[in-house]
């Protein structure tokens, strides 16, 4: 009822004004309705837009706090890895040398054994991790990120990971090789009796009581120099990488 009694109020006022000859007067009216209408469209629209800013801010901080910490915890591993290997070098080095001077090297028994024992660890595996960055990758939240130079180090990263896991594969099968080689060819219970193994059968090997022919054998020089390169390969790309893990961690502070 209200309705029906309204709208015949606006006919009678707009026929008034049209009466009254105040057509310009109508128009303002219209035109003041219409720029109210678009004005507040315009706000509406400006509060989504920062609604979706202070929303994109805060996920960003998210990423970047997440990736800050994965990093970190890459780099503390890293650091960890490299020191490892640094421990393992001078053994093989020192093996390299004896060969090179096999007839009066003092590298013999179980002097050698030692030698081949501590070349013999496993290497160190460099525990890493980029879920958070393969999420952004996946989920195309790395548009979120406004930093140009943490976003061309992340790309970057991926890259560099793949070519450091083919680096590890190449290294570990140096490694297996030079394990295999003494196994074939050498006498592991001689080396294995200078250890400390709880199941390991006391005193050294009947069969081969000695591994000192190893180091006039041309063929073990060439596995020890693979195990040992690549060994050098691994701490020369890890150390390369721990500069760009320390940039990827700059820029996230």
């Amino acid at each position: 009822p209200t309705n029906n009694l309204m709208i015949p109020y606006f006919r009678r006022n707009r026929k008034k004004m049209a009466d009254d000859n105040h057509p310009l007067k109508y128009m303002r009216y219209a035109i003041g309705e219409i720029v109210l209408v678009v004005i507040g469209i315009l706000i509406a629209l400006q509060i989504n837009n920062w609604n979706e800013e202070r929303l994109d801010k805060i996920q960003e901080k998210k990423l970047m706090r997440n990736i800050n910490q994965e990093f970190a915890n890459n780099l503390k591993n890293l650091d960890s890895t490299i020191a490892r290997i640094e421990s393992l070098t001078p053994s093989l080095s020192l093996l390299l040398g004896s060969m090179s001077n096999s007839s009066s090297s003092i590298y013999k028994g179980e002097i050698l054994d030692s030698l081949l024992m501590n070349s013999s660890s496993i290497p160190p595996k460099w525990t890493r991790s980029d879920i958070n960055v393969r999420g952004i990758e996946s989920s195309d939240n790395l548009g979120r990120i406004k930093n140009e130079k943490l976003k061309q180090l992340l790309y970057n990263w991926f890259g560099i990971n793949e070519n450091i896991k083919a680096i590890e594969q190449s290294g570990k099968d140096a490694f297996l090789t030079y394990i295999n080689y003494i196994k074939e060819n050498g006498s592991w219970r001689e080396i294995d009796k200078l250890g400390n193994f709880d199941n390991a059968i006391p005193g050294g090997s009947s069969l081969m009581p000695s591994n000192d022919h190893l180091i006039l054998d041309f063929r073990f020089e060439n596995v020890i120099d693979d195990h040992l390169v690549w060994l050098l390969n691994r701490k020369r790309e890890y150390k390369a990488t721990r500069i760009h893990i320390q940039k990827i961690i700059d820029e996230t502070n």
